[in-house]
């Protein structure tokens, strides 16, 4: 058993038997980034593993008097771990990830080219209603994707379908034209 597990072993069976809010404190704070870490190997979107990783405490808590006194107890942590990720992952679909998406890496350039809200108002005028609101949502009212998804009743991938194709057509419509 390594020097962690051991460590853990020893808080979770002090838990166990005198359940004190500093030996909890403890745990977390010993075991934190390691799980931290084993949660992202898991999770489709890394963002949400403080998320699971809170969630796997309170799990542990819940659970502790199924931890055995000679078990590794960072490994027995690492399982809870696991099995959240994997839940949360089922609750939870794939998503593009937002910081590597075109719109994300292309904003200075949508930015750079179409200055203001006029400007925008006339590029954006040959396109639907919901097209608008998702451009407008996202650059001047900062929604993320999952907020403009909730507020115009569309899923999350579709809302960042749209986002990205429009953000296409409009970076080529406002980049100047070069004459040979």
């Amino acid at each position: 058993m390594s020097r962690l597990g051991t460590q853990c072993s020893l808080l979770l069976t002090k838990i166990k038997y005198e359940r004190k809010a500093e030996d909890e404190t403890r745990l977390m704070k010993l075991a934190w980034n390691h799980l931290l870490n084993t949660a992202k190997q898991y999770l489709y979107d890394k963002n949400d593993a403080e998320d699971v990783v809170q969630n796997s405490f309170l799990r542990a808590l819940q659970y502790i008097n199924s931890f055995q006194d000679d078990q590794d107890g960072f490994n027995w942590l690492c399982k809870i771990v696991q099995r959240e990720a994997y839940d949360f992952n089922k609750n939870t679909p794939p998503t593009l990830s937002l910081d590597t998406s075109y719109i994300h890496s292309q904003q200075e350039d949508f930015t750079e080219h179409v200055i203001n809200r006029t400007v925008i108002a006339q590029y954006l005028q040959p396109y639907e209603k919901r097209d608008r609101q998702i451009i407008y949502l996202h650059f001047f009212e900062n929604f993320s994707f999952r907020e403009i998804a909730a507020k115009l009743e569309m899923k999350k991938s579709n809302v960042h379908k749209r986002a990205n194709a429009i953000m296409k057509e409009i970076l080529k419509k406002s980049k100047p034209k070069v004459d040979n």
